[in-house]
């Protein structure tokens, strides 16, 4: 996975959405998704937080939902990406990513 690093702006912003929108968050196990349809404000705050995703994770297809990382405990997002963005057949696949990962890289 290849990312560009988001601001502590946009850090805070995905906090932010996660708190006042908990519906997004799901301890999923396996295959579990979040029930949709949303109302317009979570629609509006999906396409937000998709907007910040597809400028810093290279072949992002979709937000999935916020979870809680098993061994950490810290913030994570679930998303769709193209695995083989930068060429060669397409393949959709789920990643994680903590929101802090997302800010500071993969050190």
């Amino acid at each position: 996975m290849e990312i560009k690093k988001i601001s502590k702006e946009q850090f805070d912003r995905l906090f932010e959405i996660q708190e006042k929108h908990p519906v997004l968050t799901l301890e999923n196990k396996g295959y579990e998704y979040i029930r949709t349809p949303f109302g317009e404000e979570t629609k509006k705050a999906v396409q937000e937080i998709s907007e910040i995703l597809k400028v810093h994770i290279l072949g992002f297809s979709s937000f999935t939902n916020f979870r809680h990382s098993i061994k950490t405990k810290e913030l994570q997002l679930r998303f769709d990406y193209n695995y083989n963005y930068d060429g060669g057949p397409s393949f959709i696949g789920v990643g994680y990513i903590t929101v802090r990962e997302l800010m500071n890289g993969f050190d």
